[in-house]
C-alpha cells in the first residue's frame, strides 16, 4: 500500500489531484487548502476528470449525479 502521490493540475480552483488505487477514490486538494476525498471513482473516470478542459466543471457534473 503506498501513499497516493498528489499531482498539479491546471484549474481555477484545484490544486491537485490523486488516485487511491486501494479504496478507488478521487482526492483532491482544492487552492484554498481543503482536501475532498471522492469514493467508487474508477481510474479510468480519475484520468478523465484530470485531463478535463474543465476540472471544475467535471467535478459538479459528478456531484450532481452522486445526490
Amino acid at each position: 500500500m503506498s501513499e497516493p502521490i498528489f499531482e498539479p493540475v491546471t484549474s481555477s480552483t484545484v490544486a491537485a489531484m490523486a488516485f487511491d488505487e486501494d479504496n478507488e477514490t478521487m482526492l483532491l486538494r482544492f487552492k484554498n487548502g481543503a482536501e475532498y476525498a471522492y469514493p467508487d471513482v474508477s481510474f479510468s473516470e480519475y484520468e478523465r476528470i484530470k485531463n478535463s478542459r474543465s476540472i471544475g466543471h467535471e467535478i459538479s457534473k459528478m456531484r450532481g449525479q452522486r445526490c
